[in-house]
């Protein structure tokens, strides 16, 4: 096996292993993801970018199971940088409610999924 066969094994063990988790800010390991996707670009490797979009949304903590759920069931294909834009806006307004106990209760009393536009997510239901 040539070095450049075994230097392209890694970026793709790193992305597929990797997990995220609730211990730590989504953002940041966001930003770990998008640096493993960036060695796939400095060898060349094509990697469509909606696969990336939906793969990076699988590895969501679950804690984050309703973004989840609504970015997976959204009509039109989203970018990267969209994406990032999503989870930067959750982690800004529903992570710090989420982590003192409020979403459940703000969740209640807007009737389930109608928070998601309040953020403006759109979502199937």
């Amino acid at each position: 096996m040539d070095e450049d066969t075994s230097s392209k094994k890694f970026p793709v063990s790193n992305f597929t292993s990797y997990k995220m988790t609730y211990s730590r800010p989504v953002m940041k390991q966001y930003n770990e993801l998008l640096g493993i996707l960036g060695r796939f670009t400095q060898h060349k490797m094509n990697f469509d970018e909606v696969i990336q979009v939906s793969c990076i949304i699988d590895k969501l903590p679950p804690s984050w199971n309703d973004l989840k759920h609504t970015l997976k069931h959204q009509k039109e294909e989203l970018t990267l940088i969209e994406l990032g834009s999503h989870l930067l806006i959750w982690s800004l307004c529903v992570g710090p409610l989420d982590l003192l106990g409020f979403y459940s209760l703000l969740k209640i009393e807007l009737g389930g999924y109608r928070l998601f536009s309040v953020f403006g997510l759109q979502n199937s239901y």
